[in-house]
């Protein structure tokens, strides 16, 4: 196969493949879920305990029914219970709070050595 070929092939699959990036910010965990193409109907989104499931189906492709998962753990300080979802434009953008508290540092204590 050519370089060209490959390289266009990759491409193809670069489309197809949904792809998700996770921002923490101080008032929000924000995860984006890019799958142009696609509509909010071909996704699931779930929470388990701390674990928050993204699933979909791309049915573009009669017969292929390729499916995909992204499973991220949400940080102790996001509010599971905010979660709150939208899709526009082929994003799946999906949004929790980050409750009030602020991350505490803790001193970390050193054994003296006996003299």
């Amino acid at each position: 196969m050519s370089a060209d070929r490959a390289n266009l092939a990759a491409a193809r699959l670069a489309e197809l493949e949904p792809t998700a990036h996770v921002q923490e910010g101080p008032a929000e965990y924000r995860v984006d879920v890019e799958a142009p193409g696609l509509e909010a109907h071909d996704f699931e989104v779930q929470l388990t305990g701390r674990l928050l499931h993204v699933t979909g189906r791309d049915l573009r492709t009669p017969g292929s029914g390729s499916t995909f998962e992204f499973v991220f753990r949400l940080p102790d300080l996001v509010a599971g219970d905010g979660l709150s979802a939208s899709f526009e434009d082929g994003r799946l953008v999906i949004r929790a709070p980050v409750q009030a508290g602020q991350a505490q540092r803790i001193e970390i204590a050193t054994a003296t050595p006996s003299g």
